[in-house]
């Protein structure tokens, strides 16, 4: 009974995705504006704090948000409410889609808005 326990164990692993473990870390992220269409960039880090996630984002512009996220490990997706501490107007809601290969692809919008804004975002192994 012990070694079809201890073969249950190790082929287990066997059937795990590809996605990745751990979201958490510092991002390079590239996007586009809401109205204007406008290109940008950010970094972005995310932190696990008990059942949710912390993203402190911090643009090319000067702008920087606050936001907090669940994570549908099953789906791979994070969602996330930010919002920009010193303009109340730039709180928004994004849908973050996790891909295998641990980069990501998110759709947003600001609060009473009608369009989406998209950005991408891949793992930075370089801290700053």
């Amino acid at each position: 009974m012990k070694k079809i326990i201890i073969l249950l164990l190790i082929s287990s692993g066997c059937f795990a995705d590809g996605y990745p473990n751990n979201i958490t870390g510092l991002y390079k992220c590239k996007g586009s504006e809401i109205d204007t269409g406008l290109v940008f960039f950010c970094k972005m880090n995310i932190k696990k704090t008990q059942a949710t996630y912390d993203v402190i984002t911090k643009c090319n512009d000067g702008t920087f948000y606050l936001g907090t996220g669940i994570y549908d490990v099953v789906k791979h997706n994070l969602s996330l409410i930010f919002m920009n501490p010193k303009n109340k107007e730039e709180t928004g809601v994004a849908m973050v889609d996790i891909k295998e290969d641990g980069t990501m692809t998110s759709v947003w919008t600001h609060l009473n808005k009608t369009t989406l804004g998209h950005m991408n975002c891949g793992k930075s192994f370089i801290a700053g």
